[in-house]
């Protein structure tokens, strides 16, 4: 008996912690942000049943938020909205909408049934999209199709109808899309480097278009995230984390520094930024490509000396460093 009662008396103790600790966060984000800074605001999120979807959707509600949160797979959806409610309370304003973002009339008409059950759209995040890995030549033009038809075309659908069936009418709104870093490409992934780059410069049109209209549209691209939905999707937790040496930062980011940037360009904070892209990458972004390019000298010069050439398995990088660190070293025992 005494040792039924120890097992129960420690899972509620774990139990504890686990919801003060997440009742912490909460906190948290009412004290970097303004307490009810989004109240009455009706945000749709899509992918907001899980990874950064979901922390917006924590952060919106924190706020004073209406969330609704929308996707293809429903069950993941009604699950997310029974964690919030645990976390919020069975009064909190959190909806959710099915609907695939690639098919145009299929989100015409759950924008439609959002805004009669809401009476409007203030602000949309487009999380929703999805990719695999694969080196460009040996993608088949079905996978390709897929994750453009997602990641651009999806985005694009939802931004469309959020405009022409709400913000417009109100002369108000915000949209922020949810890209990821591809300045240097995407090799390993080219379709989604391709989709995302796509959705950059749309946001970018979008966003010229619609400044007479009181709207505003921004971009926010994640580097390397850490979720167990994103660990799930790609079938092995250590192929995300084991980037993490790569990142200037040494540590993938988290869902919540990503939705705290997604919290701010929604708030009239950001009431004079609109056509931006940024970046929450721990400056990945600055410090190159995740693809490793093998050791070769196929690429021939036209003429003149290419310098000394690195060591097979030394980067430039890496001898540039232990160069500096040789130097400071030599100045330190010249003094």
């Amino acid at each position: 008996m005494g040792k039924i009662f120890y097992i129960i008396s420690s899972v509620y103790a774990i139990s504890s912690c686990c919801f003060y600790s997440h009742f912490a966060n909460l906190c948290k984000m009412n004290k970097i942000f303004k307490k009810n800074l989004l109240k009455n605001r009706v945000a749709v999120i899509t992918g907001g049943g899980s990874g950064i979807g979901y922390s917006c959707a924590e952060q919106f509600l924190s706020l004073g938020s209406r969330v609704v949160i929308a996707s293809r797979d429903e069950k993941k959806l009604l699950a997310s909205i029974k964690s919030l409610k645990r976390s919020f309370g069975d009064g909190c304003n959190i909806t959710h909408a099915q609907l695939d973002i690639r098919n145009e009339n299929n989100v015409a008409k759950a924008v439609e049934s959002i805004i009669n059950d809401q009476d409007k759209i203030d602000i949309l995040v487009n999380c929703g999209g999805g990719q695999f890995p694969s080196p460009a030549l040996n993608m088949k033009k079905k996978g390709w199709d897929s994750v453009i038809d997602t990641n651009l075309t999806g985005t694009y659908n939802m931004c469309k109808e959020v405009l022409n069936q709400s913000m417009i009418q109100e002369n108000n709104g915000v949209i922020v899309n949810v890209t990821a870093v591809v300045t240097n490409g995407f090799a390993g992934m080219a379709h989604t480097g391709a989709a995302r780059a796509g959705v950059i410069n749309l946001t970018k049109s979008m966003a010229i278009e619609c400044a007479h209209l009181g709207i505003r549209i921004n971009c926010v691209s994640p580097g390397i995230i850490w979720s167990d939905s994103a660990a799930k999707n790609y079938n092995d937790p250590a192929l995300l984390s084991a980037n993490a040496p790569i990142v200037p930062f040494k540590r993938l980011g988290t869902v919540d520094e990503v939705s705290s940037m997604i919290t701010f360009l929604s708030s009239d904070a950001a009431s004079y930024i609109s056509g931006q892209n940024f970046t929450v990458d721990g400056c990945l972004e600055l410090a190159g490509s995740l693809w490793e390019v093998p050791d070769h000298s196929s690429q021939k010069p036209f003429q003149g000396d290419t310098g000394p050439i690195y060591l097979h398995g030394k980067s430039p990088l890496s001898t540039m460093a232990q160069a500096l660190d040789r130097n400071n070293r030599e100045t330190k025992e010249k003094k």
